[in-house]
């Protein structure tokens, strides 16, 4: 199988908000294809099936989102942080690399290193070569996990889709968190590790309802979020009881700069109403001139 054709799909996200509401946000879920030894080496075939029907229920409680099931959370920032944002991403996924390489590091200093935000990753792979990739950041164990999942996002075109075997690229980028032959070898062969990863994404699927979706999302109370993204699908609100669309992954506050963005969009309209108001005057003026004159 040409890795080229491995399926890329944009972040599964949901993100809790100091009211208690968890928006959750829904995308593309494949099965996984088990890796497995060959002879003394690791074969890895990107071989993505069709996306599942939803499973899980429309709404999903907050309780059950956050439940520890199987394998420990990746986490990074405080427990009792007011927002918390959860991310189910497959290492394939290009739009979770863009996310990584280009979003995550300024929302890690500015909501999580200020621990205002607490970021949990959960493995969704998409294809078994993104399993292996999960199963490398989990071996590494403790705070590589992250280093490595950053590292593996920030270089995916070269070992997800280049040509040839993704083995030996995979490896060396495996080596700089530590890994030698055999202990690579070792985590790829780990069956238990393996079903733990596709039991999350199974659960994900499964009681979560993760899958394709598509809905508009609107803004929720203290989130700032963009309309009309794909993969939104409703949670119920715990206070108000009622149905709110999903949101796609943000944090409190708008960033400076859309903050700025939204305040010069509304000083340009500000300045038109005033232009488009002085042109209606202008013409009633004018009008009532001419109207004086018996011009009218």
């Amino acid at each position: 199988m040409d890795h080229s054709e491995i399926a890329r799909s944009p972040p599964v996200s949901a993100s809790k908000t100091s009211s208690g509401r968890f928006e959750f946000a829904r995308r593309l879920a494949l099965a996984v294809i088990a890796t497995g030894a060959i002879g003394a080496g690791v074969a890895l075939y990107a071989q993505p099936l069709s996306a599942q029907a939803a499973k899980g229920p429309s709404e999903v409680p907050v309780e059950e989102l956050m439940k520890p099931v199987g394998l420990a959370d990746l986490a990074v920032g405080p427990a009792d942080a007011k927002v918390t944002i959860v991310e189910y991403a497959s290492m394939t996924c290009g739009h979770c690399a863009h996310f990584t390489t280009d979003i995550w590091p300024e929302l890690k200093k500015k909501y999580v290193e200020t621990n205002k935000v607490r970021y949990i990753f959960r493995e969704f792979p998409l294809d078994d070569l993104a399993a292996a990739a999960s199963m490398l950041a989990r071996c590494t164990g403790g705070d590589k996990a992250f280093p490595l999942i950053e590292v593996l996002f920030e270089k995916q075109k070269e070992w997800a889709f280049g040509e040839g075997n993704p083995v030996p690229r995979l490896f060396e980028i495996a080596k700089q968190a530590g890994f030698t032959q055999e202990s690579f070898d070792k985590c790829l062969t780990d069956q238990k590790l393996l079903d733990d990863i596709t039991a999350g994404r199974s659960r994900a699927s499964d009681v979560l309802g993760v899958s394709a979706h598509r809905s508009t999302v609107r803004e929720a109370e203290g989130v700032g979020v963009r309309r009309g993204q794909p993969g939104a699908a409703p949670v119920r609100d715990r206070q108000a009881g009622g149905l709110h669309p999903g949101i796609v992954r943000q944090v409190p506050d708008r960033p400076e700069a859309a903050r700025r963005h939204h305040r010069q969009s509304h000083a340009r309209f500000r300045r038109l109403r005033r232009i488009g108001d002085t042109d209606v005057l202008h013409q009633r003026q004018e009008a009532r001139r001419h109207a004086d004159d018996g011009e009218v």
